[in-house]
């Protein structure tokens, strides 16, 4: 998709995970040494992304491979984006929940029977 020209907006809009080789094999290496790990699967992301973000993003780095046409544009003003929300981090939301908990009178020390 990245080199392929004549890709449809829907087509640039289309999302996909990535995850560098670099961090696959040092995940391998790691699930080896780790004995928590066997029998396990594991699945590995770094993010997502869709196909005219990552042109933008290679535009940006090396605009000269789009102006020499060795690779194509696509459409740079193409907004895949629906929502422009701030997604809470887990730590956020455990901490949040903590503090509803004992708003609540939830958290107190269970009574020995």
């Amino acid at each position: 998709m990245l080199t392929q020209p004549n890709k449809s907006d829907e087509e640039l809009k289309a999302t996909y995970n990535f995850i560098g080789v670099r961090d696959v094999s040092k995940a391998h290496v790691e699930v080896l040494k780790n004995e928590k790990a066997a029998g396990e699967r594991i699945i590995l992301a770094n993010g997502a992304s869709t196909w005219q973000d990552t042109r933008n993003y290679v535009h940006s780095l090396r605009p000269d491979l789009y102006a020499s046409g060795v690779l194509p544009r696509g459409n740079p003003d193409l907004d895949n984006t629906v929502l422009y929300i701030y997604i809470y981090q887990q730590n956020e939301m455990i901490g949040d929940l903590l503090a509803d908990f004992e708003a609540r009178g939830w958290l107190k020390k269970p009574v020995d029977t």
